[in-house]
């Protein structure tokens, strides 16, 4: 995953994340209009503040390097949340 390495320099290399994908389709065009990327992650141990500066720097992150958010980003809506804080 893009992130890992700024996540795990603050969270730690143990860290546990859970990543959904949600679309939203057209059946008879037999694609995808909208992804919605929702990264969820245990957060408890930062303050509020620290918390979006992460999602902030997971943010660029993806821009920076992930593949496929680069690939369909302008073809298709994509949003990306970090524990329901979008990136």
């Amino acid at each position: 995953m893009s992130a890992d390495s700024v996540i795990a320099r603050r969270l730690g290399d143990d860290f546990e994340s859970v990543v959904w994908a949600h679309g939203t389709s057209d059946d008879e065009e037999n694609l995808y209009f909208a992804i919605d990327k929702e990264m969820l992650l245990d957060l408890d141990a930062l303050e509020e503040p620290d918390r979006k500066k992460l999602a902030a720097i997971i943010g660029k992150a993806v821009e920076r390097s992930c593949t496929v958010s680069r690939s369909v980003q302008g073809s298709i809506r994509l949003t990306k949340t970090v524990n329901n804080e979008p990136f």
